[in-house]
């Protein structure tokens, strides 16, 4: 069962970061009332995706394949940073309006995630 995270609120008082690890199953959070920054760092050996799942875009007439979710590509001992600023595309209604991430493989994969 994926894994729900809290977005830490950044703020003049220099907080340390929260870094979470990858779960394997997969992580969510919400979006609240900003756009989210997510910092991805791959510590594996090879390079690694996440999938921001969009549950909720709507596939054009006639499509004979359709797949809206964005994929981040994290080459190996790099991180990468993404807004995440519409929770009308990436909220899921059947899940309390929270964003769901899926990792290619989650060892090695740390993010942290900023509002």
């Amino acid at each position: 069962m994926p894994t729900t995270r809290t977005v830490q609120t950044m703020s003049m008082t220099a907080a340390a970061p929260t870094v979470f690890t990858a779960d394997a199953t997969g992580d969510k959070f919400a979006v609240g009332s900003g756009p989210v920054f997510m910092r991805i760092t791959n510590a594996n050996g090879s390079s690694q995706t996440c999938t921001i799942d969009d549950p909720n875009s709507v596939s054009p007439e006639g499509a004979s394949s359709w797949n809206p979710d964005v994929v981040v590509t994290i080459p190996n001992s790099t991180s990468r940073v993404v807004k995440v600023s519409d929770g009308r595309r990436f909220g899921n209604s059947a899940d309390s309006g929270l964003v769901s991430l899926a990792w290619s493989a989650a060892t090695g994969m740390t993010f942290e995630l900023y509002q």
